[in-house]
């Protein structure tokens, strides 16, 4: 892959993230913003597993596209889920951690120091295992309307 080629497949998961972004707000307004969380965050995870199997430039800049969608749905739906329930002086705080995720993973990525010997495929393939932990935590949670209301009680319970 020509460095041109390889700058070009690169920025297409951050084109995929200017649509996913709008996409997502409108799709928590439908879904709520916690199943639209875990819907980008599965997308995300699992394309970006299939960039490790693209036999080509081609195919791996569209799966890095749409892997991109999912990357960019979290974004809102998250900052506005974080701000729901964290208390007000902590809430910029958390938000700004939260925020830095994406940017400190990104960084991170690069200092792994198996890509040399394993390839860039198996950073691919270790950001799929990813989904399974992700799905245990959500399943069995309970619905965000009887989290808010646990916590108006506790609340009310510590006034």
């Amino acid at each position: 892959m020509t460095p041109g080629t390889a700058g070009t497949v690169g920025s297409l998961a951050f084109a995929g993230t200017l649509v996913g972004a709008p996409g997502a707000g409108n799709l928590s307004g439908r879904l709520g913003r916690r199943w639209t969380v875990i819907g980008c965050v599965t997308r995300f995870t699992v394309f970006t597993a299939a960039c490790g199997f693209a036999p080509n430039a081609e195919s791996f800049g569209a799966l890095r596209f749409v892997a991109g969608i999912g990357l960019g749905g979290p974004a809102s739906s998250a900052n506005a889920l974080t701000s729901e329930f964290v208390s007000g002086p902590h809430r910029s705080a958390v938000a700004t951690v939260m925020m830095s995720g994406v940017p400190l993973g990104g960084c991170l990525a690069v200092a792994v120091p198996a890509i040399p010997t394993l390839g860039w495929e198996a950073l691919c393939f270790y950001v799929g295992t990813g989904l399974l932990p992700a799905t245990h935590t959500t399943a069995g949670r309970p619905p965000l309307q009887v989290m808010k209301q646990l916590q108006r009680r506790n609340q009310r319970a510590e006034a």
